[in-house]
């Protein structure tokens, strides 16, 4: 679009001048490319004494200020990245600037016309107007021109809607009020000479400290600021010293968010202005008349009028209305008062043709903004046709390269309209890849009913608008060599001088367009380059390849009809190389692609691009007569055995030696396979027939013909073919490996003295293919159906006649057991085997079992990461094993803590002894579910130390203070285990021991092994578990097998007691112990003597050994309703506590004892109170409540009375009540 002025098509923002922050190179560029003396001369000059800022805080706001320039932003309504962010045109200005005149200066000497009333004859005033006006002598457009470009020049980059100016808040508070008042008198200054202007101009005024300011200081200084220049609360801003980026960015958008409607406002002032002035029905008085007394007529300032309205809406982003403008400009500029009346000669009428191919643009780029693309697309066709209509009329005519070489621009005009627009329905992208998929825009939804869209009209990518392009400017190049010599000769005298037109629009006249020496003139190929270039590349981001294939062969062919053979061959080739053309199908295509190329070899003098080209050229698919002198095979290859075949067509013939060597490629496990040329091998057939040969392979020695270290298979045969002959090798070979194997290519290499040639075919797709029949000792051809693939072989796996068996195998296995299973091996081939076995563990979680075979040991286990799930043993070699014979292989798995569910793979891989290349294989999956063989859960009940506690009173003995045993007390508990069986079948428990895992609190821990529970006992009260609760080591004491052992069937719980002893190191120690425990279970399966260990974590116990406690022992009395209690006071503190006794009475039994009495306990001391129960009654079995009230003295707390004797064995005789808290006594 830089053709028709870049500035006179350029999307329309507000302009934001920006002064204070420095003068960017921009500001002088728009300077140097929109001069010119009605933008310059005449106009106001405002300058500000004060220096330009800098420093960190400046340049951060100037950057973010410039973020917000929408120049190359796209054209469509949500361009913007932010929600609330506002674009403009931003123009950095110095501290010295200049804004364009309202009204042009009088002329230096204009005529005074006297009226005829005036009786002094005092001349009447003259009519000043804009510079940029028709009604002004000095102006371009004066007296008849309808528009010129630097109208917009002027609103765009001269004429601001609002101006930022920036001056310094400084910190220095000797400075502070100096500083101030002169940023007041430049402010004041400034609004002064803006209210001069006339402009309604938004002043916006931005202070920036330097240092740190209070709070209210600032407060203060910007009142006064603001009342003194007399700015309202959007007028004036301040960004504090210390801001970080972020926040700028933030203050700057608040800013620009503030300012953005007062610009609107701005731009909708001057869309009144216009209107009024429209709307007026009536020619303005121009300064002078002109001196013809023609000017510009009603119609043409209406063009004038709407085209300034829809710039103005433009600059409010209102495209809709800017649209409507447009339109009604587009209609007032071809009406007949304006265009017709203009003529062809007249410069005038290029300015009018101009301006309607801008307002045009306008509308398309309206249309597009709104989404509209199938508008857009006939706006582009109408006025293609209506101008052509104007010019075959009152112009040229069409038929010249300058309406050629306009088409080619507004095509390409159309695509950087769609470019910039970036439409949503051309930006739909794949989901596998990146690549676009929509090639054109659907029809509108606001379609009208009963309206129909041609398929032209729907509006196609950048690319189609390109191709277009390039085909303009070769239909360009035909016009302009139809040209005579005189028409193409440099003029003596050259038009264009004042209002005479060159009669060439946007384009060069003809002695430049073609000059008649033929030296110079326009490049055509370099332009048509360029456009199938964008083009291509934008084809390429749609994926559309067939398209690129079409436009590369375009350039190639512009390159080679220049004569450019170079550049032509750099295209051609690779598309002669590329297998999509064949594939396609394309031969005609691509015999012209190779005729083509075969010229440019033969121009450039490259032999080896002509060889292959040739050779492929010979192909029966291409239609190649040898007539045609535009190949010169004997001029090409005289150099090569070469020479024309009869019947017309291209071939080369072969001496007997030429075919050296073939070689056959595979994908997959099959070896690749060489044919060596060998003359001595009976061919067994003659020239012109169909001959087939059966070739021996064998491992080949030669390094050369070795494949990424893999021996390939030779034959040797003779590989002469005679013109017309087809051979026929037949070749057996025994695939090593299961899987797809397919033919990968075939190569054949020839070489001669003076040259070589390798041939590879790799696409067999399009091939007809066939299968050759012997009979009579002759090969017979048949056909092969064309759904059938002859090229790819699915090798299945040769089945293995080895079985594994797992012997011991269990569907269940348990945590912390040894696994061991023996793997059968079973070789049920017909002849001996070598064997070897791998095995792999994979577990859900890393670490969760380990293993190993068992005659390397635990030391043979396999490597593991712990952050792997997946072991692998190493291969063990088992042998060779004879036919029907068995071997045997244990495996052992350990350490499986967790239940967790295990796969064991166990692969074993043989050889036959015929067969030692071919390695067979059988797998087999195991599942091996590990559970928890038992769950438990536990009761904690004191027991009475029948040891007596140290004397607090009496000093240790020499022995007891040197020794390095425990000092401290001791706490006897009784722990009972309740064991459940989560086994499938009944295990034996062999023994229950409580292990303290950690001890904490300054003491140390004991437990003795577990002993079952057994119920006869516990229901006579004869139980003797609390007999060894004194400490008695006695192996009298100790318990027997059959009192630790037991069996435990599914689904059953069995009871064990355990003993466990707490004793603090050191005498006097008040700490609380923590006890770490687990419970080990030893057990083993009925059927197996090897005995597994299962680890149950215990709930940790907290024992406070420094509080007083009040343990309970019963023993029955003489008669069978009488009970003798004993409440044992414990006092282990170094305290003397004082506790008040009280026995409550109850109609249930009458008791012997204190009723109410007050025991005083020494320190580290223990105190017994005795009580005799009878019943009063005959109960007949049933639980009495028997209550003891023991309260602390001096801290008023109730002990809390425990049962220490048995434990839960002793719970037929008494209980605790887990209601109250009390004791329960059996009474019968």
């Amino acid at each position: 679009m830089d053709a028709f002025g870049d500035d006179y098509v350029v999307h329309n923002l507000p302009l934001l001048l920006i002064c204070g922050l420095g003068e960017s190179p921009q500001a002088e560029k728009d300077t140097t490319l929109h001069p010119g003396p009605p933008l310059q001369e005449g106009g106001f000059r405002i300058s500000i004494d004060l220096p330009d800022l800098d420093g960190r805080l400046a340049n951060l706001v100037q950057s973010a200020l410039c973020s917000h320039d929408g120049s190359q932003a796209p054209w469509k309504a949500q361009s913007a990245s932010g929600k609330d962010a506002k674009l403009f045109k931003t123009k950095l200005v110095g501290r010295v600037f200049s804004l364009p005149p309202r009204k042009a200066p009088p002329p230096p000497q204009s005529p005074r016309f006297s009226s005829g009333d005036d009786a002094d004859g005092a001349p009447a005033p003259l009519m000043l107007h804009s510079p940029l006006s028709p009604l002004t002598p000095s102006s371009p457009l004066y007296p008849d021109g309808v528009m010129s470009p630097q109208w917009i020049m002027k609103h765009q980059y001269h004429l601001p809607s609002a101006l930022l100016v920036f001056f310094t808040l400084t910190a220095d508070a000797n400075t502070a009020s100096l500083l101030d008042n002169k940023t007041k008198v430049e402010i004041s200054t400034l609004r002064s000479a803006l209210a001069s202007t006339h402009y309604k101009t938004r002043l916006v005024v931005v202070l920036l400290g330097d240092g740190p300011i209070d709070a209210s200081d600032i407060e203060d200084r910007l009142g006064l600021i603001r009342k003194a220049a007399a700015l309202d609360s959007k007028g004036l801003y301040f960004c504090a010293h210390n801001s970080s980026p972020a926040e700028v960015n933030e203050f700057v958008r608040s800013l620009l968010s503030s300012v953005y409607p007062n610009c609107i406002d701005y731009y909708r002032d001057l869309s009144k202005h216009a209107r009024r002035k429209r709307n007026r029905g009536s020619v303005p008085q121009p300064t002078i008349p002109s001196p013809d007394s023609h000017g510009l007529s009603f119609r043409g300032w209406n063009v004038r009028y709407e085209f300034k309205l829809g710039v103005f809406a433009e600059f409010r982003q209102e495209m809709e209305a800017a649209c409507r403008n447009y339109e009604q400009s587009y209609e007032h500029l071809f009406s007949p008062e304006v265009f017709e009346s203009i003529s062809v000669w007249d410069a005038r009428f290029d300015e009018a043709r101009l301006l309607a191919d801008v307002i045009a643009i306008r509308i398309i780029r309206c249309f597009l903004w709104s989404g509209h693309s199938t508008s857009a697309v006939r706006a582009w066709c109408s006025h293609r046709n209506r101008l052509q209509e104007l010019l075959d009329r009152r112009g040229k005519g069409t038929e010249n390269y300058e309406w050629e070489a306009w088409q080619s621009l507004w095509a390409k005009t159309m695509a950087q309209l769609v470019s910039r627009a970036e439409l949503p329905a051309l930006s739909i992208t794949s989901a596998e890849s990146s690549d676009l998929i929509s090639v054109f825009a659907g029809p509108e939804k606001s379609t009208a009913v009963g309206e129909g869209w041609t398929p032209w009209e729907y509006l196609a990518h950048e690319g189609y608008w390109l191709d277009m392009a390039q085909t303009f400017t070769k239909t360009r190049r035909q016009r302009a060599s139809e040209m005579s010599e005189d028409q193409r000769a440099e003029p003596k005298q050259k038009v264009g001088h004042g209002r005479i037109s060159t009669g060439s629009y946007l384009c060069p006249p003809p002695y430049e367009e073609l000059p008649a020496g033929g030296v110079g003139g326009f490049n055509y190929t370099a332009r048509i380059a360029a456009d199938l270039d964008a083009a291509i590349r934008y084809f390429g981001s749609h994926g559309q390849l067939r398209k690129i294939q079409v436009l590369l062969l375009k350039k190639a062919l512009e390159f080679f009809h220049n004569g450019d053979w170079s550049e032509a061959a750099t295209i051609l080739e690779p598309m002669w190389n590329s297998q999509l053309w064949r594939e396609a199908g394309w031969w005609k295509l691509l015999q012209s692609v190779g005729l083509a190329l075969l010229e440019c070899a033969q121009r450039l003098g490259n032999g080896q691009l002509l060889v292959p080209l040739l050779w492929e050229l010979g192909n029966g698919s291409f239609d190649i007569k040898c007539d045609a002198g535009f190949l010169a095979l004997d001029r090409v290859l005289d150099d090569y055995p070469a020479a024309a075949a009869a019947e017309g067509r291209l071939s080369i013939a072969m001496d007997a030696n030429l075919l050296k060597e073939v070689k056959i490629g595979f994908e997959g496990g099959l070896k690749s396979i060489y044919l060596m040329h060998d003359q001595h091998v009976d061919s067994g057939a003659m020239a012109e027939t169909v001959g087939a040969v059966d070739v021996v392979l064998r491992e080949s020695t030669d390094k050369r013909t070795l494949v990424a270290g893999i021996t390939s298979l030779t034959g040797q045969a003779d590989l002469v073919l005679h013109p017309g002959q087809t051979r026929v090798f037949n070749m057996s070979m025994t695939p090593r490996g299961a899987g797809e194997m397919s033919v990968a290519a075939i190569t054949l290499i020839v070489e001669e003295e003076k040259y070589s040639l390798t041939v590879t075919s790799s696409d067999f797709e399009n091939e007809a293919n066939q299968w050759f029949e012997s009979r009579a000792g002759r090969a017979i051809s048949r056909p092969i159906g064309p759904d059938r693939d002859v090229h790819t072989l699915r090798v299945v796996p040769k089945a293995p006649k080895v079985e594994i068996n797992a012997l011991n195998f269990k569907e269940t296995y348990y945590t912390n057991e040894e696994i061991g299973i023996d793997i059968e091996i079973a070789n049920k081939e017909d002849e001996a085997a070598t064997i070897s076995i791998e095995a792999r563990l994979i577990s859900p979680v890393p670490g969760g079992a380990r293993m190993y075979w068992r005659e390397d040991g635990a030391a043979g286990s396999a490597e593991q990461n712990d952050e792997e799930v997946m072991q692998q043993l190493a291969a063990k070699d088992v042998g060779t094993v004879e036919s029907a014979a068995r071997t045997t292989v244990s495996l052992v798995i350990t350490d499986a803590v967790a239940a967790l569910d295990h796969e064991l793979e166990v692969t074993v891989r043989y050889k036959l002894q015929s067969d030692e290349e071919s390695i067979l294989q059988k797998v087999v999956a195991l599942d091996v579910a590990v559970t928890r063989p038992f769950e438990a859960n536990y009761d904690f009940h004191p027991r009475l130390l029948k040891e007596s506690w140290p004397n607090f009173f009496e000093m240790p003995t020499e022995t007891t203070s040197t020794t390095r045993s425990p000092q401290g007390l001791r706490h006897l508990y009784q722990v009972t285990a309740n064991v459940f069986s989560f086994a499938t079948q009944p295990v034996i428990i062999e023994a229950v021991l409580l292990t303290a895992t950690s001890v904490g609190g300054g003491a140390v821990a004991s437990s003795t092994m577990g002993v079952v529970r057994d119920a006869s006992r516990v229901q006579h009260g004869s139980s003797n578990s609390g007999g060894n609760s004194g400490g008695d080591s006695s192996d009298s004491n100790r318990p027997t097998a059959d009192q630790i052992s037991t069996v435990i069937n599914p689904e059953q719980t069995r009871q064990f007691d355990l003993d466990l002893s707490v004793q603090k190191l050191v005498l006097g120690d008040r700490s609380a112990v923590s006890l770490g425990l687990s419970l080990e279970i030893g057990w083993r399966r009925l059927n197996s003597a090897t005995v597994n260990t299962t680890m149950l974590e215990v709930p940790p116990l907290q024992i406070s050994m420094a509080e007083p406690r009040v343990l309970l022992t019963v023993e029955q009395g003489d008669d069978v309703s009488s009970y003798n209690l004993t409440y044992t006071i414990e006092n282990p503190s170094m305290h003397l506590l004082t506790f008040n006794i009280t026995m409550d009475s109850s109609e249930e039994f009458a008791f012997s004892g204190a009723r109410a009495v007050a025991v005083s306990v020494t320190p580290i001391s223990r105190h017994a109170v005795h009580y005799r129960l009878v019943a009063k009654r005959k109960l007949g079995g049933e639980w009495v409540r028997v209550q003891l009230n023991v309260v602390d003295a001096y801290f008023n707390q109730t002990l809390r009375v425990l049962p220490a004797d048995g434990g839960a064995a002793e719970e037929r005789v008494v209980k605790v009540d887990k209601k109250s808290g009390g004791v329960l006594v059996w009474f019968d």
